[in-house]
């Protein structure tokens, strides 16, 4: 049979038990992010980010909506996101005046797959369209 840990053995199992448990209760946690700016313009925050979900909300992505635009999904003059939309978009789905992303429409699109006015993809779709599948249409 062993001898029962000394006080210090057993405090310092505890700090590690202590540790342990607060590496699991933070392991699967996803931040979140929300900020905007001060400074407004026409109602809309100068800066707006919105990262992860909102925990005062049931949304399970970040909606940002300013002049400038970080988050999940991104709304504003200038959008920056995973679902970006506003004049200069870029993101995984990209859509506004000029679009960047993987999938991208707008007036000049650039991405894999882009559509609008003038485009240039790996698979382009437009009145001006360049790439590895440039598709123009008969006017």
């Amino acid at each position: 049979m062993s001898e029962p840990p000394s006080p210090e053995e057993f405090e310092e199992l505890e700090h590690r038990v202590e540790e342990l448990e607060h590496e699991l209760e933070t392991r699967d946690r996803v931040e979140t992010v929300r900020w905007q700016s001060s400074w407004s313009i026409l109602g809309w925050p100068l800066i707006a980010v919105a990262i992860g979900p909102n925990p005062e909300r049931p949304d399970q992505r970040g909606h940002a909506r300013g002049i400038i635009a970080v988050g999940d999904f991104a709304k504003g003059l200038f959008a920056v996101g995973g679902l970006a939309s506003g004049g200069i978009a870029i993101g995984g789905l990209a859509v506004g005046l000029i679009a960047i992303g993987g999938l991208a429409a707008g007036g000049i699109a650039i991405g894999g797959c882009a559509v609008g006015g003038w485009s240039f993809a790996g698979v382009a779709v437009g009145w001006k369209a360049t790439g590895g599948v440039a598709i123009t249409p008969d006017l």
